[in-house]
């Protein structure tokens, strides 16, 4: 039996790093770890996408979703308590924002394809991936780490989750980005 499933055009960290790093610069927002998501998806992304829509909905219609987003329509529709979240600063819900911009940015229909194969989605081509990594680069920005000491800090600067920020600056590692022993609670695991 054969499984169908859907592919994004192949994208790497690198690549998903440096256009986080483009978009920080087109809001002018390099020197600032601290993202303002909410600001950034109401004000300053319908400038730049006129045709953009951001909405939210009640939990008792998208229920088990956090968020969804329709690329070809530049549509964001987040849960409302996950909104709410996102405007009180917490790490989660900030970073379900910007994964549902990942789609929006990233997974226009002429980018993905069908594909009938027995195994998984190469991780650079899934776009679940993608959007996940797109929101991480976002959010921790890589050119500002070298301030950081510890996981509770790149937690704190940039509004992540501790698990969010562990997973950024592993990713951080793997690419020499930041060195082994530069953030002196992260162990390999």
């Amino acid at each position: 039996m054969t499984v169908q499933s859907i592919e994004a055009e192949p994208l790497s960290r690198t690549f998903i790093r440096k256009l986080a790093f483009y978009i920080r610069q087109d809001f002018n927002l390099l020197q600032e770890p601290y993202l303002p998501v909410v600001e950034l998806i109401e004000h300053w992304l319908p400038e730049k996408l006129p045709d953009f829509v951001f909405d939210y909905a009640h939990p008792s219609i998208l229920e088990d979703t956090h968020g969804y987003a329709k690329p070809d329509e530049c549509y964001i529709c987040i849960r409302e308590d996950v909104y709410e979240g996102a405007c009180n600063g917490v790490g989660r819900d900030r970073a379900t924002v910007l994964h549902e911009l990942g789609h929006i940015i990233l997974h226009t229909s002429n980018r993905m394809r069908y594909r009938r194969s027995g195994g998984p989605v190469a991780t650079y081509k899934d776009p679940e991936w993608q959007a996940k990594a797109f929101a991480g680069e976002l959010l921790v920005a890589a050119h500002l780490i070298e301030e950081f000491n510890s996981i509770s800090e790149v937690s704190r600067g940039f509004g992540v989750s501790e698990d969010a920020a562990r997973i950024q600056l592993r990713a951080f590692e793997r690419d020499n980005i930041i060195k082994g022993g530069q953030i002196r609670d992260l162990t390999s695991k």
